[in-house]
């Protein structure tokens, strides 16, 4: 019988301190909400740097009567990195849904993907700063 009780009281006991606990986690969360968009900022700025880099390589291609098939690489990668800057949009979007951000696992899973999209991004500059030296500029 005392055991029961014991466990009883250990039961209610339980959500009294989850409910303890939510307060000092609150303040957590928005910290770790206000770091993931600062990440996806800078990313997105990195990414318009990149973008406005492979325009103006482009337009200068264009100016100068390089190789055709060079111009028509320039605008693939161009295209690509516009895909990729939309993704990035798609992704802040998902990241400010206040229903997404209660999802933890999601969020760890969103994180993951963003690095692994800043990884694509810094080899999206390295394929382009590669490719400069193939066309001679």
């Amino acid at each position: 019988m005392k055991l029961a009780t014991t466990l009883a009281l250990a039961l209610l006991a339980v959500p009294t301190f989850a409910r303890a606990q939510q307060p000092g986690q609150q303040p957590m969360m928005q910290q770790d909400q206000m770091m993931r968009m600062q990440r996806m900022q800078e990313m997105m700025t990195h990414m318009d740097r990149l973008m406005q880099q492979m325009h103006q390589f482009n337009q200068q291609m264009t100016q100068q009567h390089a190789q055709q098939r060079f111009q028509e690489m320039g605008k693939g990668m161009e295209e690509a990195a516009q895909r990729m800057q939309q993704m990035l949009q798609r992704m802040e979007q998902l990241q400010r849904d206040p229903q997404f951000q209660r999802d933890r696992d999601r969020m760890r899973q969103m994180d993951q993907l963003r690095d692994r999209m800043r990884d694509m991004i810094q080899q999206m500059q390295q394929a382009h700063d590669a490719f400069r030296k193939i066309v001679g500029q």
